[in-house]
């Protein structure tokens, strides 16, 4: 057997003393638990995760998986990461991933057909690259794809339709982008319609099959936003939509449905939360927003434990015996 294969079967084992669901977020403050309906979130809780900058996170065969990300020195010079580190909720257990092939951070991954891609980010300061990979499990291993038209670092990556999207971010030499990039099964990148301004360290995320939503970050003016704008797949169309209400980057957005498989109950109606990240004077935030198509996004009472960006979070919506 392999060395990567034999990591990749290693499970360090740590147990939580309540279930929960709900959201799980690492980042270089540790990793934490948001729940709308639990009154005492706990920071930095023993799940060995990584706690790595601009890392990527998502739901994979019901578990989450915190991807690459960054260990920064006291100099601030920062190196990536190839780990790729599973979180299964049913369980509460962490293991070791198989390695990707390159270290990346601030980088974007999404899930497609039972599998990941990655694209882009930084190796190290300041060499960001354009190759991509892909990971499936009957293969066990992580497999070069496509690279992207250009090195580029700080896009998002979306699966919309069954088809990946990658949006904005920006090049090494520093310049934003408002590209639109569509990944088929044929192995092909092709250019959609750009998104409405230019964006770095934005969040972005699915909320339906057809359309994303993609909110702040920071534009070619240098400024932080909080405007959103989502869009669809379909129409290969762009359209503003509501802004949330601080602006913020490096925060991270998910959708928590909250569908109980033992009863087919949805216990959150497909809520949208905007977590932590910098406001425009800097300032790493505690805070959260419940955001709707309708009215944007509204700050919660209810706070991160821990204030933190540059983070990875991801919906954990697996028990139902907390409710």
């Amino acid at each position: 057997m392999s060395t990567l294969k034999t990591l990749s079967l290693l499970f360090a084992i740590f147990t939580q003393t309540s279930a929960w669901t709900g959201i799980l977020i690492d980042g270089p403050a540790g990793s934490q638990t948001f729940s709308p309906t639990n009154n005492d979130p706990s920071d930095n809780i023993t799940l060995c995760l990584p706690h790595l900058k601009s890392a990527t996170a998502m739901m994979f065969n019901e578990n989450a998986v915190f991807i690459g990300g960054a260990s920064c020195g006291v100099t601030k010079s920062c190196s990536g990461s190839n780990s790729a580190t599973k979180f299964d909720p049913s369980s509460n257990m962490t293991a070791y991933g198989i390695l990707m092939s390159t270290p990346r951070y601030g980088h974007a991954s999404a899930v497609v057909n039972n599998s990941i891609i990655v694209c882009g980010g930084f190796t190290s300061d300041p060499t960001t690259v354009g190759n991509c990979e892909q990971y499936a499990p009957t293969r066990e291993k992580w497999q070069e794809i496509q690279n992207l038209f250009q090195p580029k670092c700080n896009a998002r990556m979306v699966q919309l339709n069954d088809l990946i999207y990658l949006f904005g971010g920006e090049y090494l030499s520093g310049i934003l982008s408002s590209t639109v990039y569509q990944y088929d099964a044929s192995d092909t990148w092709t250019s959609k319609t750009p998104m409405l301004a230019a964006v770095t360290r934005y969040a972005a995320v699915s909320i339906s099959a057809d359309v994303a939503l993609v909110c702040g970050g920071i534009g070619a003016s240098k400024n932080t936003s909080n405007q959103c704008s989502t869009y669809s797949a379909a129409n290969n169309l762009w359209t503003a939509a509501m802004n949330m209400t601080t602006a913020r980057s490096g925060h991270d957005m998910v959708v928590l449905d909250g569908l109980c498989k033992h009863t087919h109950t949805q216990i959150f109606p497909g809520e949208i939360y905007i977590l932590g990240g910098r406001d425009a004077n800097g300032t790493v935030l505690n805070t959260v927003e419940l955001y709707t198509m309708k009215d944007g996004g509204k700050l919660l009472t209810k706070m991160m434990a821990v204030a933190d960006a540059d983070i990875s979070a991801v919906a954990i919506q697996y028990k139902c015996s907390y409710y």
